[in-house]
């Protein structure tokens, strides 16, 4: 994917390939945003994982990767607000998940003004299956929303963002035991609204 041509209009310098992650973006801040050889490293570095990520909220190819281009619009303009360099992944990150949600929500709405017209169509097997896993994922996502925001982060970092233990416990300034309990009792919430959801839906498909 040629991301907003950045990686065309200026060839990364050998030294800048083993530049850490705080170094390119000292480079770029100091730069005041010129410096385009630091910021095509860091997309170079994280334009796969963001797109990842993406898929899995999204489901379409087409759709993350556009997830991914206003991911990195918002990085480049919010790069100087950065306030720890050394956590320039985990910021990376949580951009692309509240970019992820927001695209879902208006997705959703979108999806909404169509039910009428999408519940009225003739689907086959293989469409009927595609919707049931669709209908799965919007179950998971509405859940999760239903979460208090604390018990949202930690799922979405370990679940969606593929962070593991260790990583989050450095992302949120707890020992990794904690993070393991959380994680637990938060699958445990989940589970129990997942559960609530789904014989709301249920019921209403009965009226």
């Amino acid at each position: 994917m040629d991301f907003l041509n950045f990686s065309n209009k200026d060839k990364f310098k050998k030294a800048y390939v083993i530049l850490s992650d705080e170094d390119l973006v000292i480079l770029f801040v100091k730069s005041r945003g010129r410096d385009l050889s630091a910021f095509n490293k860091i997309v170079d570095r994280y334009q796969k994982r963001v797109t990842q990520v993406s898929l899995r909220y999204l489901r379409n190819l087409e759709l993350a990767e556009e997830v991914t281009q206003d991911v990195f619009i918002k990085v480049y303009s919010k790069l100087d607000t950065l306030e720890n360099p050394k956590q320039l992944k985990s910021w990376i990150l949580r951009i692309t998940q509240n970019t992820c949600t927001d695209f879902y929500k208006k997705q959703k709405r979108s999806q909404e003004l169509k039910s009428k017209v999408e519940q009225e169509m003739k689907v086959d097997q293989k469409d009927t299956n595609n919707l049931e896993n669709n209908n799965k994922l919007n179950t998971l996502l509405e859940s999760i929303e239903k979460l208090k925001p604390q018990d949202q982060e930690i799922i979405k970092l370990h679940y969606f963002a593929d962070m593991k233990v260790s990583e989050i416990a450095l992302e949120i300034g707890r020992s990794e035991s904690a993070v393991k309990m959380r994680l637990v009792r938060c699958r445990d919430k989940l589970s129990n609204i997942v559960n609530k959801v789904t014989l709301k839906q249920k019921d209403r498909s009965k009226e």
